[in-house]
């Protein structure tokens, strides 16, 4: 369990400043931190886990809400979180515009920078050999991955790779921009 959160939120991360690059690089006029998004998608990873907390404190395990359910843990629930999170970030706008002179957030791009790093989460839970519904509503059939032996899998080896991967990766995606836009002011 321990294992699956890191890697969550370091591939969460990645997937999220992946999105937040490919942005920058043709929206020169519109960037966004690949800092921020990166470290707010590895937070935004654990999101779909909530269900976790549920069972534990609601004792919903024999409902449709039981751990790795169809509405945090699939394809469906990656678009209910894109819902959410597009509907978060224009109320944010909304906001801002009434009562700040502060910059709005593009909430396109945010809402799917986010939700990549939700479907990170349906990825490393594919890892490991538990039952999941990831293609539902198109498969209502519980598939079982696994495909990394769980010795690896809840290794510290493998917490650790995912820190240097998901983390490290963020920050060498920022590097790779600042260098990029340093050559561009130069050559101006």
């Amino acid at each position: 369990m321990l294992t699956s959160l890191h890697s969550h939120s370091a591939f969460g991360a990645i997937s999220t400043a992946i999105v937040i690059f490919i942005w920058n690089r043709y929206n020169q006029d519109k960037r966004l931190s690949i800092l921020v998004f990166g470290l707010l998608g590895g937070f935004v990873a654990r999101i779909p886990d909530w269900d976790l907390f549920l069972n534990k404190e609601l004792h919903w395990d024999s409902t449709n809400m039981a751990h790795r359910s169809v509405y945090t843990h699939s394809i469906f629930g990656v678009f209910l979180f894109w819902i959410a999170f597009l509907f978060l970030i224009y109320t944010y706008n909304l906001l801002i515009r009434k009562y700040s002179d502060r910059e709005k957030i593009p909430w396109k791009i945010s809402s799917v920078a986010l939700s990549a790093s939700i479907l990170s989460h349906l990825v490393t839970d594919a890892m490991e050999d538990y039952p999941t519904r990831t293609f539902y509503p198109f498969s209502n059939q519980t598939e079982f991955y696994g495909f990394i032996p769980m010795e690896v899998y809840h290794s510290q080896y493998f917490i650790v790779s995912s820190w240097i991967i998901g983390f490290g990766g963020v920050v060498i995606l920022h590097l790779i921009e600042k260098y990029r836009l340093g050559k561009v002011t130069k050559s101006n």
